[in-house]
């Protein structure tokens, strides 16, 4: 399962709940800007990106951003402004998807699939006749209150000892228009000031390819319960693909990751993904959250899975 993690950032935040039994940091998402991009599912699992597993992505970010600096691309440099006038994340270098035949991982899953109904078996012949969008990178606008907080970018950061390295860190970082990587988690953050006031942050996320990625299309049903809400995928395709999902991201020994569920361009949630593979096609979110943060939640999702 996605599991608990307390390393000293997170324990001085003091979060409780999150996705599927983990310590989730995640408030719902504002009211977006504008609407994201067609390769950006409105509902998705991504996987924060790190160093070492990411290095060669933040390179790219980091190179892009210099060629945007220096003026190299008048049209990129224009997208950038308006992105930065509107509140919409940056871009990142081929970052949009291509399309391909569907992979052997997913042909051989869709393939073995128990058929469980007429929906269910249409679902898997979509999967093999349907093209699979491709692995890519993206940002993902941080706004809660709960994550700004526990990577030290919240406005209490400036006077926090323990925190002021690196919201100090990350203001250097936005002057010079530059990737600030968070010393702790190794994450690519990105920040610039909005234009209504305050600063916009957004970390950067991978969003899976094929089998791997779990997305509106896999919800079925949304029930609340006494520690939050138990979002229930599909029993074959949805299951199958969280399955996949948590084989290839599952957190080593060496490596912890972060799974970061996604409304659209924004971060609704945010969780440690465990060492062990979840075949129960299960999601748990809001634990220990206010009921406001799990009326809206249920409301949002509930929403999509009856589409």
């Amino acid at each position: 399962m996605f599991r608990r993690v307390t390393p000293g950032w997170l324990a001085r935040a003091a979060l409780v709940g999150g996705l599927l039994a983990a310590a989730g940091l995640g408030a719902p998402a504002r009211a977006q800007t504008q609407n994201p991009t067609p390769a950006v599912p409105k509902f998705a699992l991504t996987v924060a990106a790190t160093e070492p597993a990411d290095a060669k992505a933040f390179e790219a970010a980091k190179g892009y951003f210099a060629d945007v600096k220096a003026g190299k691309d008048k049209d990129t440099a224009k997208q950038e402004e308006d992105a930065a006038r509107t509140g919409a994340p940056p871009g990142y270098p081929a970052a949009a998807a291509a399309g391909g035949a569907a992979s052997t991982a997913d042909l051989v899953a869709a393939a073995t699939l128990p058929p469980f109904g007429l929906a269910e078996r249409a679902a898997a012949e979509q999967m093999m006749a349907a093209k699979s969008s491709a692995a890519r990178y993206r940002w993902a606008k941080v706004s809660g209150p709960r994550e700004l907080y526990a990577l030290g970018l919240d406005e209490t950061a400036k006077t926090d000892r323990d925190r002021k390295a690196v919201y100090d860190g990350a203001a250097a970082a936005r002057k010079a228009k530059e990737v600030y990587v968070h010393p702790d988690l190794k994450w690519a953050i990105y920040s610039r000031d909005a234009a209504a006031g305050g600063v916009d942050y957004f970390i950067l996320v991978l969003q899976p390819e094929g089998q791997s990625l779990v997305t509106e299309a896999d919800l079925m049903s949304v029930r609340r319960t006494n520690e939050g809400l138990t979002v229930n995928l599909t029993p074959v395709s949805g299951a199958a693909r969280l399955k996949e999902f948590t084989t290839q991201y599952k957190s080593g020994d060496k490596q912890l990751r972060f799974v970061v569920a996604t409304f659209g361009d924004e971060v609704a949630d945010i969780a440690a993904l465990g060492k062990n593979v979840i075949a129960t096609g299960q999601i748990k979110l809001g634990a220990g959250r206010p009921a406001a943060f799990v009326d809206q939640l249920f409301t949002r999702l509930d929403a999509l899975a009856r589409r």
